[in-house]
């Protein structure tokens, strides 16, 4: 992945992997609807964490818009 995306640059990631992973970035300058998306998706129950909210909670913060449907799911572990 690249160091350095420009705003607005399209982008994604997926773990490929049948382990849980951790994805690490950093918004420079700071981004106060990326930080009330994060602390809104954290405390939703995990079961009802998954893509739909996520995509739900990144659209009423205007964090960032998701622009395609999910990633293909590895299968089964």
């Amino acid at each position: 992945m690249a160091p350095f995306r420009k705003r607005g640059t399209p982008h994604t990631w997926q773990n490929i992997s049948h382990a849980p992973a951790r994805f690490f970035a950093g918004v420079m300058p700071a981004a106060t609807a990326f930080e009330e998306f994060f602390a809104r998706y954290a405390q939703l129950p995990a079961k009802e964490q998954g893509t739909e909210a996520f995509a739900r909670l990144a659209a009423e913060t205007k964090a960032f818009e998701v622009l395609v449907p999910p990633l293909a799911q590895p299968e089964s572990r």
